[in-house]
């Protein structure tokens, strides 16, 4: 990426067209663009002019994960509901777009003036400058230096990024300035008079050319005068451009004007129902502007150069402006344009125009829909302004807001709870209040949210969907913190509870809640499975809502915890393959933090750990994934601790985290996790310190079963090693009625343990045995490792040595092959203590591979091309063949057709 900076008129603009017409040029694909001051607001006004000739001349070319790119390239005739996930999803899109393009052939994406681009225009450049390199793609920018532009804003993020290079552009020097004058003057023209030409334009070309056509008007025979030009100053000079264009007579004269107003590029057909010329006189007039070097040759109407479009401008008075903007706007919406017609609507005096409303409303939905939510706001603040009628007030505050909420806005909050006032009918008054409440939650305020929306629900005549849904939320708020389940009471029972009264009418949002709830605290496995198939409805759920929405995730939370691992994998693939589909990077981050989660209860700590740490890196994207952000942590933490990588573990457990509130459900794990790092290091009181957070939320959450955490296994050993037998026994004994209760192997399982690591003698080894046995039948082959090495030092107690040897041999091999090498060194010391000698820990081979190249390589093992896995991960493809490449040494393979083979251990998990 090559960024040319420099002041106006310094002939950034000529290096660009320099570049198209060299040799090396004609064999490469040369795609541009150029940005303007009347397009800042457009949605994706500079990507549209890269790409929309592909709409019609390559349409193969939106296909695959580009075709997510299509709403940034073509205008949306019927724009649909947009979500969080749309921005990121089109900007996906138009990387593989890019990609795509790139395999071609060579491709070079020119941008001239990228300073007045469009905000999403220059996320998308940033987005591809991180993932650019290895490609063959040269981005080719011109902006320009001053007014901050390279100091802050969206184009200096670009050029900080590794990829990118800034050259800065610097004036004439002395020779190429008397190079220029004897070029335009002859070579009669001194060298007084050149050094005065350079002086008074600064080596600035546009300057230095403007007043050679001045010195050419007006000096004939006057070419050793230098004294005269040395008085010139650029401001004299750029005031004689003005005093020609204002000399322009009649149809040129009013064809400049109308030209200036609507932007660089400007239509000759609009430029002349503005000027109210016929299309022939003012086809005639341009050819005149042409001759008079305000013009360039050809359609449509570009100016030689942005200083004369300035100066033009000017000569339009203010008065005038807003009429003629409205013209504007009103012909360019007639011929479908509503991007460029509503950044002339933005231009116009509020005066109340229903023709001005209605267009600003229309371009902010169609932004919106288009992942551009900033646009949109700035359309519909302006709409506001207008105003509209008393009865639309209320939708154009609730469409604001809602946008504003998207793009991040401090004032959403406000907007929305406004739109929730002023709402005509019962049924806008509940949408905007499903709206405010999802902010309001999403901003650690559950209990406002849910206020909002129990009034709203109390109206009459309220569509069935429409209640459903707000049901759905009020439980979702209601699983999230202590807080938010209180506040939720007052509308309605526990999801869970309303399932059971509903019947048959449950609709699919409470009744993926209630899987959960039913999961994680208040239910039986049996009653959590049942409850999960139910909203899952053979997939149906994934398609009721928008990509990431939480409702199908829930589903899968709760058949996990309930113990239905087969299953919850399989949900979690359909899921995933749904979210990358769309480009949803809140459904990735879903599946991937619950493949984690199920890998680790599998016991596969090494694809736990790539699972994990690849949600972690999806949810820097987006605000909107901090609520979950805790159990991704938590789930990597606990695979560092697996893998005695307790530094790693401990910096992890240190750094501040989005999302973690200890009243939080979606916490306790993390409280749970970070206990685990301090009992590893033998700090068990501080283990017990972040326990009781876990004990305090189930007390506050009143809740009497369930398998969220094991807190009170951990809590059992933590008492144990600090001498409280009488608290370990009491935890040991309600960990097994809980467990037994719910009913789930890993419950049971636990709890067995945790009864016997406070028994002894043969009791102990019954009790360790029967984990074991549970956990196994579970499919929870790291459980029952951890069982089984207890087993076995149970065993040696009661004399039974060579038995125990033999289990803590197994042990020892079992996590091996898993990557749990804190369990193996727990095991290859009890053999040592029982007189046995345990095999080394090898240090290639899967052990050896990073998380990152873990996910790589189980999906390559799975089929996957490298493509799609890029897609998958949300990575480059060059990024993936450089994990495969180091993967495959470590293996010692040459190719992915023996990674099965590598890959068999943790096939067998």
């Amino acid at each position: 990426m090559v960024l040319l900076e420099g002041g106006q008129g310094i002939g950034k603009t000529g290096l660009l067209r320099a570049a198209r017409a060299t040799d090396a040029a004609r064999d490469v694909q040369w795609r541009q663009a150029r940005g303007s001051d009347r397009e800042t607001d457009f949605a994706f006004g500079v990507v549209r002019q890269l790409f929309e000739d592909i709409v019609t001349g390559a349409p193969d070319a939106l296909s695959g994960a580009a075709a997510l790119a299509a709403d940034a390239v073509r205008p949306l005739t019927e724009p649909g509901a947009a979500s969080t996930e749309i921005t990121h999803a089109v900007t996906h899109g138009l990387f593989w777009l890019v990609a795509d393009l790139a395999d071609r052939g060579p491709l070079v994406l020119c941008v001239d003036d990228i300073h007045w681009s469009d905000a999403a225009s220059v996320r998308f450049l940033d987005h591809l400058a991180v993932r650019i390199e290895g490609m063959p793609v040269l981005v080719l920018a011109a902006a320009r230096s001053g007014e901050g532009t390279m100091a802050f804003g969206p184009v200096a993020r670009l050029a900080e990024q590794p990829t990118a290079r800034t050259l800065t552009v610097p004036p004439l020097d002395r020779d190429a300035v008397a190079t220029v004058v004897r070029d335009r003057l002859g070579p009669q023209a001194g060298p007084d008079l050149c050094d005065a030409c350079g002086t008074a334009s600064g080596g600035n070309p546009f300057l230095l050319t403007e007043l050679l056509d001045e010195l050419a008007r007006t000096s004939q025979g006057a070419l050793s005068e230098a004294a005269s030009v040395a008085e010139l100053a650029p401001s004299a000079i750029i005031r004689s451009l003005q005093l020609r264009l204002e000399h322009l007579a009649g149809d040129a004269g009013r064809l400049v004007r109308a030209a200036a107003l609507l932007g660089d590029g400007a239509d000759l057909a609009i430029a002349a129902h503005i000027s109210g010329l016929t299309f022939d006189d003012a086809a005639e007039a341009a050819d005149e502007l042409v001759r008079s070097s305000v013009l360039l040759p050809g359609r449509p109407l570009r100016f030689v150069h942005p200083v004369v479009q300035s100066a033009a401008l000017a000569l339009v008075p203010s008065a005038r402006r807003s009429a003629m903007h409205r013209a504007a706007a009103i012909r360019l919406d007639r011929v479908a344009q509503l991007d460029a017609a509503a950044a002339h609507a933005l231009a116009t005096d509020p005066c109340g125009d229903p023709a001005v409303l209605d267009l600003l409303r229309r371009a902010g939905r169609s932004a919106r829909a288009r992942g551009v939510p900033d646009v949109a706001s700035t359309y519909l603040r302006r709409a506001l302004r207008e105003p509209p009628a008393e009865a639309d007030h209320a939708d154009v505050l609730l469409e604001l807001g809602t946008a504003a909420a998207l793009a991040g806005e401090e004032d959403a909050g406000f907007l929305l709870e406004e739109a929730h006032r002023r709402a005509p009918s019962p049924g806008a008054r509940l949408a905007a209040a499903l709206a405010a409440g999802d902010l309001l939650a999403l901003r650690g305020r559950p209990a406002e949210a849910v206020d909002i929306v129990r009034d709203a629900l109390a109206g009459d005549e309220l569509p069935t969907e429409m209640q459903d849904l707000a049901r759905g939320m009020l439980a979702m708020w209601s699983i999230t913190t202590v807080t938010g389940r209180r506040a939720s009471a007052t509308v309605m029972p526990p999801a869970s509870s309303l399932v059971r009264v509903l019947g048959a009418d449950a609709p699919p949002p409470l009744l993926a809640i209630a899987a959960f709830e039913l999961a994680a605290a208040t239910g039986t496995a049996t009653e959590a499975i049942a409850t999960a198939h139910r909203a899952w409805a053979d997939g149906q759920i994934i398609h009721l809502f928008p990509p990431g929405a939480p409702f199908p995730f829930m589903a899968i939370f709760g058949i996990a915890l309930a113990g239905d691992l087969a299953c919850a994998e399989r949900w979690t693939a359909e899921a995933e393959r749904a979210s990358t589909a769309a480009g949803s990077a809140l459904g990735a981050f879903g599946a991937s933090m619950h493949r984690a989660r199920l890998r680790l209860t599998r016991g596969d700590v090494r694809g736990a750990a790539a699972d994990a740490q690849g949600a972690l890196e999806i949810a820097r994207q987006g605000v909107r994934m901090a609520l979950l952000q805790p159990l991704a942590v938590a789930t990597l933490m606990t695979t560092l601790v697996e893998s005695e990588r307790l530094a790693e573990a401990e910096a992890l457990a240190a750094e501040p985290h989005a999302g973690v509130d200890p009243s939080s459900k979606f916490s306790i794990p993390f409280f749970a996790a970070r206990a685990s790092v301090h009992a590893a290091r033998g700090r068990h009181a501080e283990a017990l310190a972040d326990l009781e957070i876990c004990r305090a939320w189930e007390r506050a959450w009143s809740a009497p079963a369930g398998a969220w955490t094991d807190w009170r296994l951990q809590a059992t050993r933590a008492h144990l090693a600090l001498g409280d037998r009488d608290n370990a026994e009491r935890l040991a004994r309600e960990a097994l009625e809980r467990g037994s209760h719910f009913g789930s192997a890993q419950a049971v399982g636990l709890g067995l343990r945790a009864k016997a690591l406070v028994a002894s003698g043969a009791v102990a080894a019954d009790l360790a045995q029967e984990s074991a046995r549970t956990l196994r039948e579970g499919g929870l082959i790291l459980e029952a490792a951890r069982s089984t090495l207890l087993l076995s030092l149970a065993l040696r107690a009661v004399g039974q040595v060579d038995r125990a040897r033999e289990l803590a041999c197994d042990c020892a091999a079992t996590a091996d092959r898993l990557g749990a090498h804190t369990l193996h060194g727990e095991a290859s010391r009890a053999l040592i203590a029982m007189g046995a000698r345990p095999r080394r820990r090898p240090s290639t081979g899967i052990d050896a591979l990073t998380a990152a190249e873990r996910r790589v390589v189980d999906l390559a093992a799975d089929g996957m091309t490298n493509r799609e896995i890029a897609q998958t991960l949300f990575l480059t493809p060059k990024t993936v063949e450089n994990h495969l490449t180091a993967a495959y040494r470590k293996l010692g393979i040459t190719s992915r057709a023996g990674l099965s083979d590598a890959l068999g251990a943790a096939e067998t998990v």
